[in-house]
This record gives C-alpha cells, structure tokens and sequence, in this order.
C-alpha cells in the first residue's frame, strides 16, 4: 500500500518537467495556507474537494488493481455514454494526475473567486459538454482524464478578458497565459496517446462560454456605495457582479 502512494513521488523527481510542475504545485500550497477553519468558501471547497476525489480514485484503482478505464469515454457507443460524467476522474497513470490536478486546481480557484455569481454553471458545462462534443467526433478509443474540464477552464479564464476588454480581466488572461503558456499546443492532433479531441472539445466550450458571460462586469463597493447580496470576494477584494446594459 505504501507503494501506491510513493509513485506520485517517484514521478516527480524522475520527470524532465520538474520545474513546471513544482512551480504550479507551489502556487497551489500557497493556495492551500489560506484555508480557513470554518467555514470552508467556495473558491477553496470546491478545488480542493475535485482534486481529492480525482486522487482517491486514481490511489483506489493502482491499490486494488481496479480496471476502472473501462468506464471511460467510448465516442458513438452506447456503452461509452457513461464516460461522460465518469471520464474527467479517471486517469491512465500518476503523470497523467498530476498534470491535470495542478492546472485544475489554479482554474478552479480562479473561477470560484473571480467569477462567483456563474462560477457552477461554467463548472457543470465545462465539466459534460465536452465530453458529449468528444462522443460525437472523437475517434474510436477509450477517452479518459480531466484535460477537458481544463481546457474549458483555461480558454474561459483567457478568453473572457480578450471579450470583455476589461483591464482586470485582460491581467487574468495574462495570468492564465504565463502559467499554462503551453496549454494551445494541446489542441492539436500531436500524439496518438493524448485525446486532443477531448481539449479541442473543452476549448470550444470554454470560448463560447467566455462569449456568453462577456458583458459581466465588476466594481468595487467602495465605488458602488451599495452592498450587493451577488458579491464575491478575491484576495481581499469585494467584486459586485453586473450586467452591461444592452447598447442601443
């Protein structure tokens, strides 16, 4: 049973990309240190909770030899339907993890700070659409991994602040740009092993996504004088989330 847990180790002091992943790994524990006691906000609860659950699983199926791939995404079968919810939390090997738990927590923390007030509804596309777009163009071969709930997090986060034009949210974009600088690579059709039609899948939803909540803006409430019940609070910021009004 040790064994099953020292793998991740192992992984990370044997991978070329060790530096990648202990810088994204450091933002997360700094994330981490501002869990507070009670009670647990959304913006912590809901990465947290995602990546233990993708982790427990992935532990649970190396300890108990559990074939659990199988209950991955099958493109136009109808057994594969089942991959649609279940697919985002398997994982084909420990690299596999923890390539997608890391960026996966920094979006999520991003999404559930930022952008409150729509924060489950991106979540609960991002997390089935791109698995029904990859069923459909997908090719024939079992589809397994969190990538396309990642890459609709990560084309939202950049692309709602090219939309939107607005400087906070064009600072995300950069934001998101600098730490996953290799993400748009992985749309393309490169190696047989990586379902690049699961993150085109994901890209697509998350630019349309993006689209559809562009004329979300933000003030502060110093600015606003009022309290608004639609409030959400980022590193110490109080964000009131409005609507444009339509142009006439």
């Amino acid at each position: 049973m040790a064994n099953v847990f020292s793998y991740p180790l192992i992984f990370l002091f044997k991978h070329a990309n060790i530096q990648i992943y202990l810088h994204k790994c450091s933002i997360l524990v700094f994330i981490f240190k501002k869990i507070p006691m009670f009670p647990i906000k959304s913006h912590i609860f809901f990465p947290i909770t995602f990546i233990l659950l993708i982790l427990s699983i992935h532990s649970l199926s190396i300890a108990f030899s559990l074939p659990l791939t199988q209950y991955g995404l099958l493109p136009r079968s109808s057994d594969g339907l089942i991959g649609i919810v279940t697919a985002p939390l398997l994982h084909g090997s420990w690299e596999h993890v923890l390539s997608n738990i890391t960026s996966l927590g920094i979006t999520l923390y991003l999404l559930f700070s930022v952008f409150n007030t729509v924060s489950h509804v991106v979540l609960t596309i991002g997390y089935i659409v791109p698995g029904i777009i990859t069923w459909f163009i997908g090719r024939t071969a079992i589809h397994i991994g969190a990538s396309g709930l990642v890459y609709c997090l990560l084309f939202f986060l950049f692309c709602i602040g090219l939309y939107s034009k607005k400087r906070q949210l064009l600072a995300l974009s950069g934001v998101v740009l600098v730490l996953n600088s290799g993400f748009i690579w992985g749309i393309l059709p490169q190696n047989n092993s990586i379902s690049w039609e699961y993150h085109i899948s994901g890209s697509i939803c998350g630019c349309i996504l993006a689209y559809v909540f562009r004329n979300f803006s933000f003030s502060t409430n110093s600015e606003s004088g009022i309290p608004s019940s639609v409030s959400s609070t980022a590193n110490g910021i109080n964000f009131i989330y409005t609507k444009k009004p339509d142009s006439q």
